[in-house]
């Protein structure tokens, strides 16, 4: 890291030295964006595994982090224009976190009729030996003629 450090600096100074100082953050933010990228290498930190559309996207974590790469990647668009090259990003990630709780509810659904059903049927299996009992009960206060008992 301190081979990277004093290669961040050496660039840095050159920037610095020969470039405008209006210009230098056009410099400046991709050089600090690289040397962040190869200390994390060096760190051995993992990348964020971002997949390269929203529409392969599976969950919400995905997706948002298919969202902050492409924001990433507009580092080097200058400020005053960004704004142009997020508001499709946007739309994009929107479109698709409709998408992905739209299967989520439908998952959700599907999961609570599940266990609604596993309800009713717990509820009929322990109903049955009841309704016996009262089948049972009734037949045995019927009279011996088979009609309704005396009282």
């Amino acid at each position: 890291t301190e081979q990277l450090e004093a290669w961040h600096q050496g660039q840095e100074k050159k920037i610095k030295a020969f470039t405008p100082k209006a210009y230098q953050h056009f410099e400046l933010e991709p050089l600090q964006q690289e040397y962040k990228n190869n200390l994390d290498r060096i760190e051995g930190k993992p990348e964020d595994d971002a997949p390269k559309s929203a529409a392969e996207c599976k969950s919400t974590r995905q997706l948002k982090a298919w969202r902050r790469a492409q924001l990433k990647s507009l580092a080097v668009v200058p400020k005053a224009y960004r704004n142009f090259a997020e508001e499709p990003i946007e739309k994009e990630y929107k479109k698709n976190l409709a998408r992905i709780h739209a299967a989520e509810r439908k998952a959700d659904g599907n999961v609570f009729r599940k266990r609604e059903r596993a309800a009713d049927k717990t509820q009929s299996t322990e109903q049955k030996p009841d309704d016996k009992a009262d089948e049972k009960e009734a037949t045995d206060k019927k009279g011996e003629s088979g009609g309704p008992a005396a009282e």
